[in-house]
């Protein structure tokens, strides 16, 4: 019988894990922390890394046009005929504006509005 019990805290001695490789916490918040903070750093460094990228890529852009005797299409009818819609419309303006001011503005009084008060017979007993 003592065997039997020796053996059996043998055995369970040699089946159990050794505690020093396992950590029995499930939640770790300083390695939760630093895991956060070095994404978050990186993530940083990646965004003025692309930034920087960017602007010194496209810092020395030159407009270059070929071809430097660009003419101008200039048509005088055109030209002639907005002139004159531009003045019709100063026109029209300084006649509204002349006239504006002297115009009262109607209002409808009590009188004016006739109401039916009727009530029409329904059909329906």
């Amino acid at each position: 019988m003592k065997n039997n019990f020796r053996l059996k805290e043998h055995f369970a001695k040699l089946s159990k894990k050794t505690r020093a490789l396992q950590d029995p916490q499930l939640m770790h918040p300083q390695r939760e922390w630093v895991v956060g903070l070095l994404g978050a750093l990186a993530l940083f460094l990646f965004a003025i890394s692309l930034g920087a990228y960017t602007y010194f890529k496209n810092q020395s852009v030159e407009v270059h046009i070929e071809g430097e005797d660009i003419q101008t299409v200039y048509r005088a009818s055109l030209v002639e005929k907005v002139l004159a819609t531009m003045n019709e419309r100063e026109n029209n303006l300084r006649k509204l504006s002349e006239q504006g001011p002297g115009i009262e503005p109607e209002v409808a009084t009590s009188s004016d509005i006739e109401i039916s008060l009727e009530l029409s017979p329904t059909t329906a007993e």
